[in-house]
């Protein structure tokens, strides 16, 4: 850990419950945080700090990328993204992102990362929305069927997980879902208005899905 304070290419302010390390590039954030991100979260939990901030200039202002210490007790999968470079680089970009948005898993049909305006949009926590199961809402109004969805997918998600795949990316791309409330007790069937693109990550599909806007569909 004293390597890590003694960082010659980064500016370090430590308050009641935060450190802050201020480096002059995104590159050099991103390959401090990937090298020392257990130094970062041993150094957290040593003084009873809540979070880390690692911070970097770039043409838009100043972009962050917040390490909870907590992150240790996070899903096992979340611990092996959040440390890999690649993984990094898709937070940042989420976290900073002032749209709601998602990396959703193609293969599991849940979401693995989301933002805070993510979770304001779908009106519940972070833990919630990683823990729903997402291919159940694909089917049309009036088909659900008692099978499991995950392995035989809804054909709407099936076209739609084609396409993503064959172009890379869809933008302004329109399609339909339920939109859960809150608390689960009721959902609406919407039209969304997403920037779509496909990432792999680990080997592994993933979507990145950027909310532009949605409309509720009288059914």
């Amino acid at each position: 850990m004293l390597k890590l304070l003694q960082c010659p290419k980064c500016q370090i302010a430590i308050g009641r419950e935060t450190v802050r390390f201020s480096l002059p590039s995104r590159s050099m954030a991103l390959e401090f945080v990937g090298s020392q991100t257990d130094s970062i979260i041993q150094f957290l939990n040593r003084w009873g700090l809540r979070e880390a901030v690692v911070t970097y200039s770039s043409a838009n202002g100043e972009k962050n990328i917040p390490i909870p210490a907590t992150l240790q007790n996070e899903e096992p999968a979340m611990i092996r993204g959040l440390a890999d470079v690649q993984w990094l680089r898709i937070a940042e970009e989420l976290l900073n992102e002032t749209r709601p948005t998602f990396l959703v898993s193609m293969t599991k049909h849940q979401n693995v990362l989301v933002n805070q305006g993510a979770c304001e949009l779908m009106g519940c926590s972070a833990e919630e929305l990683l823990s729903r199961d997402l291919a159940p809402l694909w089917v049309p109004p009036g088909e659900l069927k008692p099978i499991s969805y995950s392995v035989q997918l809804p054909p709407h998600l099936a076209e739609f997980h084609k396409l993503l795949s064959q172009q890379s990316e869809l933008i302004n791309h329109t399609f339909s879902n339920w939109k859960p409330a809150g608390d689960n007790t009721d959902a609406h069937w919407v039209i969304w208005n997403d920037d779509i693109r496909f990432v792999e990550l680990d080997g592994n599909p993933y979507r990145l899905m950027r909310v532009n806007g949605f409309d509720e569909v009288k059914v």
